[in-house]
């Protein structure tokens, strides 16, 4: 990173003394603050940690904590050998000059394993009077080196990581080409948002794309299209008898992608999840997809599949149980979905990115698991989960997890489907016929990282 000498240079600094009390929690809980990044955010550049007596073998534990409320993460821990204090031996000193890049509002942390009293200082530059362009500060969406979403640093592994997170649609512009460690490759994680739950089966997760390496190369100056798609809404059975005229099937979460360099031949897309199945009173049938003219009752396909309800035969009063939605493939970014269950009571679980939604059987079907990311600050539990499936009796089925997939209906405790949780594509709960609301399926996300240093 270019240092220029016509800026002006704001140090700032920060320090702590460690009271003499033993804590060995790896969460941060306990910690002291040593420094809070500034309004322009700061570059920390040197930690001193010294012991102020003659120390034991032990360890000095640094963390960096982000988001509110914060969130800790263990950064640094240090072995500290027993090193004596007399008049002519000085004890334990250790100065680290490695670059912390903090966010406004995130914070240093410090504690000690022995109770022992030690002072940790940090030494920095406000990172808006060093940034390269022609602001003097860091908006929301502009990083060091790209701009687009809601940009965060995050340290892993002794590296920093630009990380750009897309909620909504947007686009994604490297703007700086400063000899990255690795060029101008980055990573990229891609979630569909995730089906609606049916009137009895769960909605299917968001697909999900995962680069799982730093291999994608960007241009700079191009301009990149993000696109995050919404959850698709739950369905509905209908009030109105006997036609149930006002009856809806659920719908499928929307697609998300990343357009890289504009050319459509780079254009990486996750599929939305498929709704669940409606019990399905009314007859309706399915208009859209490869699974048009099909029975509502069916899971549809999906970057996951939703799970099955079941079809109501109004000449003989029978249900004909339906299977759950497959996978929309190649290629194959999640799981289907599981049938419906014995008498039209209980839905099937929609399927997960990770693995497939169980079928009913004497109880309702639970949501297929999502997955995690390894992609640097996807600090989401996980992606792409499974809505769990209805039940007429007291509990319904489990959203996928990790994933945010929503619960499904219980429909004698008047408990209705869960909406998956947004920005992780998760499939809503089903509900349970017209008795209780069926869940919407959580919106996707898009996130491209970069190591910076």
């Amino acid at each position: 990173m270019d240092f220029s000498s016509n800026q002006q240079v704001l140090t700032v600094s920060g320090y702590v003394e460690l009271s003499p009390v033993a804590n060995s929690s790896l969460a941060g809980s306990g910690s002291s603050l040593v420094f809070q990044a500034t309004n322009d955010g700061t570059i920390i550049e040197k930690i001193i940690i010294k012991c102020t007596q003659a120390c034991a073998e032990g360890t000095i534990r640094l963390f960096i904590a982000h988001g509110s409320p914060f969130v800790y993460y263990l950064w640094k821990e240090i072995n500290i050998p027993p090193t004596p204090q007399t008049a002519t031996y000085k004890s334990f000193q250790l100065t680290l000059e490695e670059k912390v890049y903090l966010q406004t509002g995130d914070a240093i942390y410090a504690s000690t394993q022995n109770a022992e009293t030690w002072n940790v200082m940090a030494q920095g530059i406000s990172w808006g009077n060093i940034n390269t362009t022609s602001s003097t500060s860091l908006s929301a969406s502009q990083g060091n080196f790209a701009t687009g979403g809601s940009v965060t640093f995050f340290p892993s592994g002794g590296h920093i990581y630009e990380v750009h997170t897309f909620n909504t649609p947007g686009f994604f512009t490297f703007t700086l080409n400063n000899n990255l460690p690795n060029s101008n490759n980055v990573w990229y994680l891609i979630v569909g948002g995730g089906g609606g739950g049916g009137s009895l089966g769960g909605g299917g997760g968001g697909g999900v794309l995962d680069s799982k390496a730093y291999n994608q190369l960007v241009t700079v100056g191009a301009v990149n299209s993000i696109i995050v798609g919404s959850g698709g809404t739950g369905g509905f059975d209908g009030t109105s008898n006997p036609s149930k005229s006002n009856a809806i099937l659920s719908s499928n979460g929307q697609d998300s992608s990343i357009i890289f360099n504009a050319t459509a031949a780079v254009t990486f897309t996750a599929k939305g999840g498929g709704g669940g199945g409606n019990s399905n009173y009314s007859g309706l049938k399915i208009t859209t997809g490869q699974d048009a003219g099909q029975d509502g009752g069916i899971g549809q396909p999906g970057g996951s599949g939703g799970g099955g309800g079941a079809s109501y035969n109004y000449s003989n009063g029978s249900y004909t149980l339906s299977a759950g939605g497959a996978t929309i493939a190649p290629p194959a970014q999640g799981y289907p979905g599981g049938a419906g269950g014995t008498g039209g009571t209980l839905g099937g679980g929609g399927g997960g990115a990770g693995a497939a939604g169980t079928a009913a059987g004497s109880n309702p079907g639970n949501g297929g698991n999502g997955v995690l990311s390894n992609i640097p600050g996807a600090l989401v539990s996980g992606f792409g989960g499974g809505g769990g499936g209805a039940a007429i009796g007291n509990t319904g089925g489990v959203g996928g997890s990790p994933g945010g997939g929503g619960n499904g209906s219980a429909e004698s405790t008047n408990t209705p489907g869960v909406h998956g949780i947004n920005g992780t594509g998760g499939g809503g709960g089903g509900g349970y016929g017209a008795y209780t609301a069926s869940g919407n399926g959580g919106s996707g996300i898009v996130i491209i990282a970069m190591q910076i240093s």
